[in-house]
């Protein structure tokens, strides 16, 4: 009888202009969403804050019903499958973090529906396929986390996603795309028993992945290269000389391997380097002249090596910061270093004097030198 009078008993509430008691009808009788065994009011639920609750199983393609809602908060979970498409209709949303699990599939299209998000992290998933270019037309300020450290800034790092990659994201991505191409198409070089395809591979970042044995020369072939990090591994022999086919690269770290040989003067073909880091290896010889040609370089660190004879003074000619401390970098080291290697003097005016860290000092900017082979 109850249910029979109760259509009547709103509609008498609402012409008696008693909207405060419907309203407290809706907020607790009124449609809601079960989410991991719990209640959620379609109408007043802004913020779902469920971070490092222990969810499990898939998002569920209800969280799409709660149509006020502005911030998820999933991040730090162990949440799998795909992201519901019924997210990307929740256009009153401003921030959704899903970090930190372990979905898996593509971002769905309908993101391109959020045009009130702010900010977005995807990052350290397993999400693949290609990212479409509609991400691009949302006001979202995307960056990189860098040396570990968190930023409040939008990403999509640490997933299995293929290039090409939108121009908003492109700077700002770190993906593992080791099964985005079949070996056996045209076009693709095989390195390390993974596949990259020539002319998408803009980026190969394989810092700390255990990587042991020579640089193979078929790296050479990857000329739309634009970032090549294998730093932090095993990797032994030269340098192969092909390195200096890559003229795309801007960023190019070998550190912390166990390296030798001489630095390849095609170096010097890397005109759009702002970054060379070949610190921490048994590298030896000298210092070739090409280096002189890096005009665009902005860090060169040559450090912890055994490179030897004379530095050529072309290297002062180079914008590189030695020793200002503005420009230290997070190891509290100058930002460009050849320090300890067995460089003999006289060394390059720019090298020549002594730094300060933090008040303490004075440091010698050229560093230990092993000068016993010295003339």
């Amino acid at each position: 009888m109850l249910k029979l009078y109760l259509p009547l008993f709103l509609f008498l509430l609402t012409l008696s202009g008693c909207e405060g008691i419907l309203d407290s009808y809706d907020e607790h009788f009124g449609p809601t969403v079960n989410l991991w065994g719990e209640e959620y009011s379609v109408k007043n639920t802004i913020e779902l804050d469920l971070d490092n609750t222990g969810l499990t199983g898939s998002i569920p393609s209800k969280i799409g019903d709660l149509e006020n809602l502005k911030r998820i908060y999933l991040n730090r979970n162990q949440l799998s499958g795909e992201i519901p498409s019924e997210i990307g209709y929740l256009t009153n949303l401003t921030s959704l973090d899903l970090s930190d699990n372990q979905l898996t599939g593509e971002i769905p299209l309908e993101f391109g529906n959020l045009t009130n998000l702010r900010y977005l992290d995807l990052t350290r998933n397993q999400l693949s396929g290609e990212i479409s270019e509609n991400i691009c037309g949302l006001s979202i300020i995307w960056s990189r986390t860098q040396y570990g450290l968190t930023t409040a800034y939008s990403s999509v790092e640490d997933n299995q996603f293929c290039p090409p990659y939108p121009f908003c994201v492109s700077d700002f991505t770190s993906q593992d795309i080791s099964n985005c191409w079949d070996c056996e198409e045209d076009g693709v070089v095989q390195l390390w028993g993974n596949c990259y395809s020539i002319a998408n591979t803009t980026m190969l970042d394989l810092s700390n992945s255990g990587l042991t044995g020579s640089i193979p020369i078929e790296i050479g072939s990857l000329t739309n290269l634009e970032k090549l990090l294998l730093h932090e591994n095993q990797l032994t022999g030269d340098i192969p000389s092909e390195i200096g086919d890559l003229t795309n690269l801007n960023n190019l770290n070998l550190s912390y391997n166990s390296l030798t040989g001489s630095i390849p003067p095609e170096i010097g073909n890397l005109t759009n380097l702002k970054y060379l880091d070949l610190s921490n290896n048994s590298l030896t010889g000298s210092i070739p002249l090409e280096v002189g040609n890096l005009t665009n370089i902005y860090k060169l660190k040559l450090n912890n090596n055994l490179l030897s004879g004379i530095i050529p003074e072309i290297i002062c000619e180079l914008e590189l910061r030695w020793y200002s401390e503005v420009f230290l970098d997070i190891f509290g080291q100058p930002v460009s270093s050849v320090k300890d290697n067995r460089l003999c003097p006289p060394y390059p005016s720019c090298l020549n004097g002594n730094y300060f860290v933090n008040g303490l000092g004075p440091y010698s900017i050229i560093g230990n030198q092993n000068t016993s082979n010295c003339n």
